[in-house]
């Protein structure tokens, strides 16, 4: 199932609220838009889950945005470091995707 087109702060409330709801803790899940020294092209959101024993950083999309070169570059460092990056766009990742990566059943 696809989520409806929102905007990218709707989406990412949405995100937020699903993660919150698979057991993230509302307290670790990190916006860096909150801070004015952030890095450019930074992930949308830092997720810390403990039980898990996880860290997720993810890029969020609007409908037919396209990802910066710092954002992917971001993305990449992450994944090549061996961490955990996606890259979630509205209207493209489903529901279902995102619930597999949170539950780290992906």
């Amino acid at each position: 199932m696809r989520p409806p087109v929102v905007r990218e702060g709707a989406f990412q409330s949405m995100v937020i609220d699903l993660a919150v709801w698979l057991g993230w803790p509302r307290d670790l899940v990190f916006h860096p838009r909150v801070m004015w020294s952030s890095r450019r092209g930074y992930p949308d959101l830092t997720l810390v889950n403990p039980t898990q024993r996880r860290l997720l950083w993810v890029e969020l999309k609007a409908a037919r945005t396209k990802i910066t070169p710092a954002q992917q570059y971001w993305v990449q460092a992450i994944r090549e470091a061996g961490g955990e990056a996606y890259i979630w766009r509205d209207g493209e990742t489903t529901t279902d995707e995102m619930v597999a990566v949170l539950k780290g059943t992906a």
